[in-house]
């Protein structure tokens, strides 16, 4: 659940808070995260902000998925939208346009990855997930909701996002959004 943006105001630090509490159940380690941060009021008093909170479920690795193949989302490229026209509304920097189109399938909106983007990190160690990879589900469900409804945001939640470590290696890379209706607004 993503309840409020982290932002820096004024140049000003903000001391933030990482809560992490690991137990193991049935289906394995689940981990319940939350990150907060404490914001300084103009009358000095200090307002604490729950930014986000989830459940994360861990696998041993080797589990979920390796050598699994998966049938590509049939891309018909016709009607997509393109990253001129996402980024002339998003503001987003170079490191973080993600997208190279993205379009309607069916009940779900095909978000595809750009095959240039620039490196993460500048000192080449290996991340546990690919950033990327979360931004461009991010960005595909934020295009598909502005096309919906003209609010222009990321998701206020996520239901299940499954990271399987693996590099980008040239072959074209999909989001897959399934937006769901609740009480009147989009999940």
């Amino acid at each position: 659940h993503f309840l409020a943006p982290f932002k820096f105001f004024r140049n000003q630090t903000r001391h933030i808070t990482w809560r992490a509490l690991a137990v193991y159940e049935d289906t394995g380690l689940v981990v319940k995260v939350s990150l907060e941060s404490e914001l300084i009021l103009h009358g000095k008093k200090i307002e604490t902000v729950q930014h986000f909170s989830g459940l994360v479920h861990l696998q041993p690795t080797g589990q979920g998925g390796k050598g699994k193949r998966i049938k590509p989302p049939q891309w018909n490229g016709s009607k997509a939208v393109s990253a001129e026209d996402i980024y002339r509304v998003y503001f987003h920097g170079p490191s973080f346009q993600v997208l190279d189109s993205v379009e309607r399938n069916g009940d779900s909106v095909l978000g595809m990855l750009r095959n240039d983007l620039p490196p993460m990190t500048s000192d080449g160690e290996p991340l546990t997930s690919i950033p990327a990879l979360v931004e461009l589900c991010f960005q595909t469900a934020g295009i598909w909701e502005a096309g919906n409804t003209g609010k222009l945001s990321l998701p206020s939640s996520i239901r299940k996002m499954k990271l399987f470590r693996r590099k980008v290696n040239g072959v074209p890379v999909f989001a897959v959004v399934k937006p769901q209706a609740k009480e009147g607004s989009l999940h």
